[in-house]
């Protein structure tokens, strides 16, 4: 609702994070000519398919380093500024990597049986510590008494 009429009376546009900002609309349609010839199985097809990966593996090689080295530049300026809360804030969004979440946790327990539910999960990960642990010698809760 509230985006529909952002949309309808501003213009506003939800972008998506760019996850290669170093390509071009020009690399991008160099890939849609490409994904064309790769369809052609004949001899001049192949040719021509290989000429233009070729050509753009270069370009997309040399823009990566030039977009590299900008943003180097940017940090090292930064640095230099003393503006260190900004340089370890461009630091972080260049590194962010997407953490894949673990939904379906399974383990199998002593009998070998598999175990998925969360609850027994934890349950027999802390019966394997407690094993790890348990030394001779060591006091059982039963054996200590609470003394007044």
């Amino acid at each position: 609702m509230i985006h529909s009429s952002a949309q309808q009376q501003i213009g506003h546009e939800r972008k998506k994070k760019i996850r290669k900002p170093w390509v071009t609309k020009d690399m991008i349609s160099k890939m849609d000519e490409r994904r064309e010839w790769k369809n052609k199985n004949n001899e001049e097809g192949k040719v021509r398919y290989r000429q233009l990966n070729n050509e753009l593996r270069r370009e997309v090689a040399k823009a990566k380093e030039a977009w590299w080295n900008r943003e180097c530049d940017e940090l090292e300026e930064l640095n230099s500024k003393g503006r260190s809360d900004l340089v370890y804030a461009k630091v972080a969004k260049l590194t962010w990597k997407k953490k894949a979440m673990i939904k379906n946790v399974s383990i199998e327990d002593n009998a070998g049986t598999t175990i998925t539910e969360p609850e027994a999960v934890r349950e027999t990960w802390r019966m394997y510590i407690e094993s790890l642990y348990d030394k001779d010698g060591k006091p059982k809760i039963e054996d200590l008494q609470v003394e007044d």
